[in-house]
C-alpha cells in the first residue's frame, strides 16, 4: 500500500510539473501537501488555483479544509463566503458552511445557509438533520427529538454516515427530557 501510494504521489509531483496550472492537478497537489502536514504549501497550492480559477469549488472546499486543519474555523468560513460570491448555486460550499457555523455558534449563518439547502431534494435531508442540530445547539430537547426521530428512515438511506451522530443525538435529547 505504500508503494502505491508513494507512486500515486510522484505521479501527482509529475503532473504538477507538466500542467502547473489544470485545477485538478493543483488539488491533487494541495491533497498530497495537506496529507503529509505541509498545510503553508498547500495553502499556497490553493490560492493560486483560486486565484487561476474562481469558479472551481473544490479549490475553495480545500482550502476551508486546509484552515480547519490550521484550526482556523473563521479563515475557512471567510474562504467558503468567496467561494459563494463566485458560485452562489454551491450547495457543496453552502453545506460545508453551514457545518462551520454550527461548529463555532453561528447558528443565525446555519439558519440562514439549512433554507437554502433544503431547497435542493438532494440536501433537503440535510438541511433538516443541521435544523435539529442547531435546535440541539439551543437546548431544544424535546423539538430537536421529534425532528431527528422524523429524519432517521431517510437519513438512515441518503446518509447512513450520520446514523451514529443521529442517534448520538437522540440519546443526548432523551437524557435531558
Amino acid at each position: 500500500a505504500k508503494q502505491l501510494q508513494a507512486e500515486g504521489e510522484a505521479d501527482v509531483r509529475r503532473a504538477a510539473e507538466l500542467s502547473p496550472d489544470d485545477a485538478s492537478v493543483i488539488a491533487a497537489i494541495a491533497s498530497v501537501e495537506s496529507f503529509h502536514g505541509n498545510l503553508q504549501e498547500a495553502s499556497a497550492w490553493l490560492e493560486r488555483g483560486i486565484t487561476q480559477h474562481p469558479k472551481n469549488e473544490q479549490l475553495y472546499r480545500l482550502q476551508a479544509q486546509v484552515a480547519l486543519k490550521r484550526r482556523r474555523p473563521q479563515e475557512a468560513a471567510e474562504i467558503l463566503h468567496r467561494g459563494l460570491e463566485q458560485r452562489p448555486d454551491s450547495l457543496p460550499l453552502l453545506l460545508m458552511l453551514a457545518e462551520i457555523d454550527l461548529s463555532t455558534g453561528n447558528l443565525a449563518g446555519t439558519r440562514e445557509a439549512i433554507s437554502q439547502l433544503r431547497t435542493s431534494e438532494r440536501y433537503r435531508v440535510l438541511g433538516d438533520f443541521l435544523d435539529a442540530q442547531v435546535l440541539l445547539a439551543e437546548r431544544k430537547w424535546s423539538d430537536a427529538s421529534r425532528q431527528i426521530e422524523r429524519l432517521l428512515p431517510d437519513l438512515m438511506t441518503q446518509r447512513p454516515d450520520l446514523g451514529p451522530q443521529a442517534y448520538a443525538s437522540l440519546a443526548q435529547c432523551y437524557e435531558r427530557l
